[in-house]
């Protein structure tokens, strides 16, 4: 599993260490995607029905745009804690999101079909698990 953190305007947020959903509520969700309208469907209602999300939802075509508009004050990005790397720091933050107390989490699964004797299938989920393990935090 991979924690949330929600990318935040860098001047907005100065000295919070976490937020939550509610005080996110009113500035748009920033979803970034360049896909078909139907995937972003897909992924309003994730962030509305799995993670609690209620604001309005918005898109950016990258994460460097998601992020422009981040620092514009345009809204919020989620993301997992695997892609924290990619914030530019200069202008966001990264804060671990909560849904009022829970801390909200992505989690990993991977499956193969138990036909699948090669030896490289369950040595890949081994590979998976140590590069997923540091993030679960």
């Amino acid at each position: 599993k991979s924690r949330l953190l929600a990318v935040v305007p860098k001047q907005q947020f100065t000295g919070k260490e976490s937020i939550t959903t509610t005080d996110l509520a009113s500035l748009p969700c920033i979803l970034v995607t360049n896909q078909s309208n139907q995937s972003t469907e897909a992924e309003k209602d994730y962030a509305g029905s799995v993670l609690g999300i209620k604001s309005r939802f918005t898109v950016a075509n990258s994460f460097e745009e998601g992020q422009l508009k981040v620092a514009a004050g345009q809204g919020f990005i989620v993301i997992n804690k695997l892609r924290a790397g990619a914030v530019n720091t200069k202008i966001c933050q990264a804060l671990p999101l909560y849904h009022g107390q829970t801390p909200l989490s992505q989690h990993y699964y991977a499956f193969w079909s138990k036909s699948q004797t090669k030896r490289s299938v369950p040595e890949f989920a081994q590979i998976l698990q140590q590069q997923f393990a540091p993030a679960s935090n």
